[in-house]
């Protein structure tokens, strides 16, 4: 069944919650029973204290990750659908929660609570709040309308740069779910709580009434899992080995398309920002480098990308000449080539190599991590051999034996 290659399922989480499961979209994200969201673009701190800012997460669970109280309980992985579920069963009742982040209305976070009380009488429920402390790096101005929160983060990255703006809607979660059962069958009722996050109060609540009224048409889901599916089927990926090596390959996917927002996003189109190493659910403070965008995107990602989704690394700079062999805006094309060849790229011409820098002194272990010896491959720069094999030389003494696993 093709479908299952794209389902994980277990009855336990990990033991470290830094590995827990993750939903995002390229807009939005957050790790499952956290107490923090990010949105993309949005950073706290001066200069090199810049991180992603934290945003409470109102999102409350059924369970708890190391909840006793339920005899069978399972976490699945919808990644064909961009969904992560929980099930409990129990002997009065089943009850599935369903956590997503919206792949077209790209500023919302989705629960949806379903409860089948399987025989007559009271059916409850009780919803966990995991929110956590309100966040250090906002400034929270707080009213009850639905909720709305508007805030701005403390710090900016440099003094003359504005602070940038937060603005979130979300629904009020109740303690606990209570369904009473009359009938001598069993009834089922579903709950949807939204959460809407902008840059501007008119965004977010545009996205929250937007959410609303696709709810009430029985639509929210199946814009959001129309569009998952059609971004697996554009490629035509498959993999003909054995289940866990395909699911590998198609979690490795998953979890890095969930950072780029679509580009078929008709309301308010999303800024891209860049993908950061541990991608957009991680990032805080003294963490995953803080949720800066390196070159790694352009390396470790975009290569993954460009062959299957080249609409996805459309905006990455590795990716310009192939989106312009592919259709894509020639216009972008070019300007990202400008840029590259206008680079400055040190050159010792005395030595006939490379330096990372300025005065760079080539020392042994130095150097954390291979970085300018990829000017020859895979960036292909056009180098004589003797500098070329001086730079192998060089960074084969200085590059350190310790440093991080991505090797030349």
């Amino acid at each position: 069944n093709k479908n299952d290659l794209y389902v994980l399922k277990s009855s336990v989480l990990p033991n470290n919650p830094r590995f827990y499961p993750t939903v995002a979209n390229g807009v939005v994200g957050l790790v499952l029973f956290g107490d923090t969201m990010h949105m993309a673009g949005l950073y706290n701190g001066r200069k090199g204290e810049s991180h992603r800012a934290r945003i409470q997460s109102y999102l409350q669970y059924i369970t708890t990750p190391h909840s006793t109280l339920w005899p069978r309980r399972k976490f699945i992985q919808h990644m064909d659908v961009g969904l992560f579920q929980i099930k409990l069963s129990g002997i009065k009742m089943f009850i599935s929660q369903k956590i997503y982040a919206h792949k077209l209305l790209t500023n919302l976070l989705v629960s949806e609570i379903t409860v089948t009380c399987k025989q007559p009488g009271l059916c409850r429920v009780k919803l966990n709040d995991l929110s956590g402390p309100a966040s250090d790096d906002l400034n929270l101005d707080y009213a009850e309308i639905l909720s709305y929160n508007s805030s701005f983060c403390n710090l900016s990255e440099e003094t003359s740069s504005p602070l940038l703006n937060l603005h979130v809607y979300y629904s009020n979660f109740p303690d606990e779910i209570s369904i009473i059962n009359r009938s001598t069958s069993r009834i089922t009722r579903t709950y949807v709580f939204l959460l809407s996050v902008g840059t501007t109060r008119l965004i977010a609540q545009d996205f929250y009434k937007r959410g609303m009224e696709a709810v009430s048409i029985d639509s929210l889901f199946r814009m959001h899992s129309t569009e998952w599916l059609h971004t697996w089927d554009s490629t035509g990926l498959r993999v003909i080995t054995n289940l866990q090596t395909t699911q590998y390959i198609l979690s490795s996917f998953y979890y890095l398309l969930s950072n780029f927002p679509t580009i078929r996003a008709q309301v308010h189109p999303p800024k891209f920002y860049g993908v950061s190493p541990g991608g957009l659910t991680n990032g805080g403070r003294g963490e995953d480098y803080w949720g800066h965008v390196f070159w790694d995107q352009d390396f470790w990602m975009a290569p993954a990308l460009l062959p299957l989704y080249p609409a996805a690394a459309q905006n990455l700079m590795f990716a310009a000449d192939v989106a312009q062999k592919l259709g894509f805006d020639k216009e972008l094309a070019k300007q990202w080539r400008d840029i590259a060849q206008t680079m400055f790229i040190p050159f010792d011409s005395h030595l006939q190599y490379h330096p990372e820098f300025d005065e760079f002194v080539p020392l042994n272990g130095s150097v954390k991590q291979a970085d300018t010896i990829m000017l020859g491959f895979p960036l292909a720069i056009d180098i004589p051999e003797t500098v070329r094999r001086n730079d192998l030389s060089t960074y084969a003494y200085c590059t350190s034996a310790h440093g991080p696993a991505m090797t030349w």
